[in-house]
């Protein structure tokens, strides 16, 4: 009878344990979401802002559609999400919804193959190598990579750059990768569900 009521009171016991464990988990990975949306939330303003100190654009990024010189005719595609707008040197804009999609149209996505236009110090033309080195000095972190596309991350704004090889071959790509083009958007948030949730 001792045994058997020794081994209730381990069972509960361990039980206490593992409850305590759940909760402690729990409260460190509500802890850890916080502390990454604080972060998110702080570092992204400051971001944009060495962004459009280190781009030039006739339009700086999160300006609201209403203050750029946006005509009709200018305007591609009118999505339910957004508005683009294409130039006759090959820049493309966006304007949607930010810092939620529900907000009002602002600068949140530019995509270019122009070669005049500097990002950080690097243009299109130049090698995949140098604008690494010039993206990582502003605090962009490398997410994702393949053979000819290349990711770059700093808060919510994101840097795609698209490359192509010398030679033709898949290997040593980040060696001598020349840029083809390149595009920076904005990630806003969906907290009214107006986005691809419907």
């Amino acid at each position: 009878m001792t045994e058997n009521k020794s081994g209730i009171e381990k069972k509960a016991c361990n039980t206490q344990k593992k409850k305590k464990s759940i909760r402690l988990m729990f409260i460190l990975l509500m802890v850890l979401t916080m502390v990454y949306v604080v972060v998110w939330s702080i570092k992204t303003p400051s971001a944009i802002e060495d962004l459009n100190n280190n781009i030039d654009l006739p339009y700086k990024f999160t300006t609201p559609m209403s203050e750029c010189d946006i005509v009709e005719k200018k305007i591609e595609d009118e999505y339910e999400y957004g508005v683009y707008v294409e130039t006759y040197n090959g820049d493309s804009y966006r304007f949607s919804g930010y810092p939620d999609m529900s907000s009002s149209y602002k600068l949140t996505s530019y995509y270019t193959k122009n070669t005049k236009v500097s990002l950080f110090g690097f243009k299109v033309g130049d090698s995949l190598n140098e604008a690494n080195k010039l993206l990582r000095k502003h605090g962009y972190i490398s997410r994702d990579k393949d053979t000819c596309y290349y990711e770059y991350r700093n808060g919510g704004i994101v840097v795609l750059i698209t490359v192509k090889h010398g030679d033709g071959s898949s290997n040593d790509y980040f060696k001598d990768g020349v840029i083809v083009n390149y595009m920076i958007k904005l990630e806003s948030t969906d907290k009214k569900h107006i986005g691809y949730y419907k």
